[in-house]
């Protein structure tokens, strides 16, 4: 693919705890529970409630538990809580398309020219029964 648009040479994410827990605490993620799980204090209904800085990562391929299982274990050593969830696909994609989930991690393949609208474009974003469960909107990422 030396003549595509996308870059045959991705540069990796860095690996930076310290960068983590500095972008935690600007979210307000600054206090610890006993569990050693970060929470902020936010206002509910007029009270104030713990909001913990856990999510759940859904999937429905069972060797991602791999990967999973590595980044959970590098997210506790921030303070972030992630529960894995492995559901049957059925199961799995119903939820997705109801947009039933915090993450759900998922492959994707094809030839990436065209673009695949269904995923990238705007039309479908945060609507059930769509290919962009990421909400992703094109025109929110060219302005």
């Amino acid at each position: 693919m030396a003549d595509s648009p996308y870059s045959a040479n991705p540069k990796p994410l860095s690996y930076n705890p310290a960068e983590a827990t500095k972008l935690l605490g600007k979210a307000g993620f600054k206090e610890v529970g006993d569990d050693g799980v970060l929470f902020r204090v936010v206002k509910e209904g007029g009270q104030e409630k713990r909001e913990r800085a856990s999510f759940e990562l859904m999937h429905a391929y069972l060797p991602h538990n791999k990967w999973a299982t590595v980044f959970k274990e590098d997210a506790k050593k921030v303070g972030v809580e992630i529960n894995i969830k492995f559901l049957e696909w059925t199961t799995a994609s119903k939820l997705r398309d109801e947009l039933q989930f915090d993450t759900f991690a998922m492959g994707w393949g094809g030839d990436p020219v065209p673009a695949p609208r269904q995923i990238f474009h705007g039309a479908g974003v945060l609507k059930t029964g769509t290919s962009n469960v990421a909400g992703i909107d094109h025109q929110v990422l060219n302005t």
